[in-house]
């Protein structure tokens, strides 16, 4: 695909948020599924993971690979540990009770 055309990968999500490019392909947390999902260039597209993250979510990683997850509904964020569990990487509701939706982590692994 030239940087001239677009081209439509894939199609189904209930919506799609928080496009994110890593690891050679692009994920997406489609909040209707309650799906966190990548899609490679050719458009296969795999479930990452599937649970109950609460509304919004959205993701990003930290230098040493592991997945954030923003539970939104759950007013935390939490951190795949290398056994594929989640575990909780900061308490929110402390903070604000409102709802939490983005997170960006920058290059000393501080998640904003």
């Amino acid at each position: 695909m030239s940087r001239d055309s677009a081209q439509v990968l894939s199609r189904g999500f209930a919506m799609a948020e928080s496009p994110r490019w890593h690891g050679e392909r692009l994920w997406l947390c489609d909040w209707g599924a309650q799906k966190i999902v990548a899609l490679k260039e050719d458009g296969t597209l795999e479930t990452e993971f599937a649970g109950d993250f609460g509304l919004p979510f959205c993701i990003d990683w930290l230098r040493d690979g592991r997945l954030l997850v923003v539970a939104g509904g759950k007013n935390a964020l939490l951190r795949q540990e290398p056994d594929g569990a989640f575990a909780v990487h900061a308490d929110l509701a402390g903070i604000s009770t409102q709802r939490w939706n983005e997170v960006v982590v920058d290059g000393r692994d501080i998640s904003t």
